[in-house]
């Protein structure tokens, strides 16, 4: 018994270590740096910083109440911001690490939960926005539904509505998890034999209605009826304006459809073996699975989260196409759903599980066969019809900003990818232990890189400082704030105080 307590404590201390090392040279590259998503970057300061609740336009609530704290930090809010995003950020690896030993060894999990810190969505850390709090609310959120899906007690189920409707205070797109977990919850209604039909109901009804209650209870008490809205009015007015012109139908799902195909091909590259994993797994939608697995209840989640997430993504890209010089429907926003990935690395480790559940070749090639040839196209095209960068879709960014490392790594998913219907474990170690590694920590270098040029001013953040040190005083008061929009076009904001600004 102690000497177990003794390795249980030894594996903690490395994670702690590696989370601290992890965590000092985010602070020491994110240090420093000018705004680099101007317009959200802007918008969640003034709001956060500057704006009562009531005039948020995303009801990302707890999010503006944590973050307020920046202003006690004067000029280097911005740093204080980005401190704040990465002790957010590494707050998830015990989580990750924990689920991870649920269905693989502990040294695995321990190499999942690091390579989820190094990969290229750790860049979020470096702005005012709320993905950092979010990929810690989402994990915190996800160990706790695994732990609580076989259980039968109502105050488990409550605090689980609790954390759901807390992660929508952080960011609203947390809603779209509810779609998913319904379709879950029909599949484990009929799977489970251990509770009645009757209990299961009240225990999911009352999940659902304690996170609703959650977020719109906090939401008004903070922000009165302004915070009685799902996605908050800049969403909102998005999807009323793409929803009442029935003429853009047809022109709608064609492209969405055409925006889907760029995510399909990039997933299918980045996560090869897992997606394969997931696809096979989805026959347990409609048949009892082996309890003893203990991947297949997250298999199923990770099916579900991203089966809503791109169809919640694509809609969204398709919908505000054309409306700007920036977003066309070649955009690739994976930055809605990246915080999703650690769920397919670990569905690849937990292959290599002895309690892994066993598959018939045949059904492996045919599920392999779409993913591989998906590769493939996308080998082919080199992502040409589409445009990912390092802040919409850093993962594909840094894989395809070099041919070597593009074909490198692409035929390296496709190798473990055929591995894997050939023996499953062999395909697992090749994608754990080898892909997933250099398709992590390269794309993040390339991505640093992108991130280090922000570190010297242009002549639109010249202009802002001028600006703020000239005219903000009591000589020009209504002049707050200068800089950069993403349209590289000069812009001045007039007053907060005044509801046209």
């Amino acid at each position: 018994m102690f000497w177990k307590k003794e390795v249980i404590n030894k594996e903690w201390t490395i994670l702690f270590g590696i989370v601290l090392v992890v965590a000092v040279s985010l602070f020491f590259k994110n240090l420093g740096l000018y705004p680099v998503v101007m317009d959200d970057e802007y918008a969640y300061s003034k709001f956060t910083r500057l704006l009562s609740f009531d005039r948020a336009v995303f009801p990302d609530y707890l999010y503006y109440i944590v973050y307020r704290i920046t202003s006690s930090c004067g000029d280097s809010f911005l740093n204080c911001a980005r401190l704040l995003n990465i002790l957010f950020f590494v707050s998830a690896a015990p989580f990750i690490y924990l689920i991870g030993r649920q269905i693989t060894g502990k040294k695995t999990a321990l190499l999942i939960a690091v390579l989820s810190l190094l990969g290229p969505v750790n860049v979020y850390t470096a702005f005012f926005m709320a993905e950092a709090m979010y990929f810690c609310a989402f994990w915190v959120f996800t160990w706790f539904f695994l732990r609580t899906i076989r259980q039968q007690d109502i105050l488990q189920w409550m605090l689980l509505g609790i954390l759901l409707g807390l992660a929508a205070l952080v960011k609203p797109h947390a809603i779209f998890l509810m779609p998913a977990l319904a379709g879950l919850f029909i599949v484990f209604f009929r799977q489970d034999r251990d509770a009645g039909a009757s209990r299961k109901i009240l225990l999911y009804a009352v999940f659902f209605a304690v996170a609703i209650a959650t977020k719109f209870g906090i939401s008004f008490l903070l922000a009165g009826k302004s915070g009685l809205t799902l996605l908050g009015t800049s969403y909102t007015t998005l999807a009323s304006k793409s929803m009442t012109d029935s003429s853009r139908y047809l022109n709608l799902a064609l492209l969405v459809l055409e925006n889907l195909r760029g995510h399909l091909l990039g997933i299918a590259l980045l996560f090869s073996v897992p997606v394969a994993q997931v696809l096979l797994s989805l026959k347990y939608f409609f048949q009892k699975h082996d309890e003893q697995d203990a991947s297949i209840p997250l298999k199923l989640y990770a099916a579900a989260v991203f089966t809503v997430l791109l169809g919640v993504v694509t809609f969204f890209t398709a919908s505000v196409a054309g409306s700007g010089p920036f977003e066309t429907i070649t955009r690739l926003h994976m930055r809605y759903y990246s915080f999703a990935f650690p769920l397919l690395l670990l569905v690849a480790a937990s292959q290599l599980s002895p309690d892994a559940a066993v598959t018939v070749r045949k059904w492996r090639t045919i599920i392999a066969l779409p993913v591989g040839l998906a590769i493939m196209y996308a080998m082919l095209m080199k992502f040409a019809a589409y445009t990912p960068n390092f802040v919409d879709s850093p993962s594909l960014r840094g894989v395809a900003a070099d041919p070597i490392i593009f074909y490198t790594l692409s035929l390296l998913s496709l190798v473990a990818l055929v591995a894997w219907v050939s023996r499953p474990g062999l395909g697992a170690e090749i994608f754990v232990y080898i892909f997933l590694p250099l398709s992590l920590t390269i794309p993040t270098i390339y991505v640093s890189q992108d991130l280090e040029k922000r570190h010297v001013p242009d002549v639109y953040d010249k202009a802002g400082m001028f600006a703020s040190q000239y005219l903000s005083g009591e000589k020009f008061p209504d002049i707050l704030v200068v800089g950069k929009s993403d349209n590289g076009m000069l812009r001045a904001m007039l007053h907060l105080d005044n509801p046209a600004a």
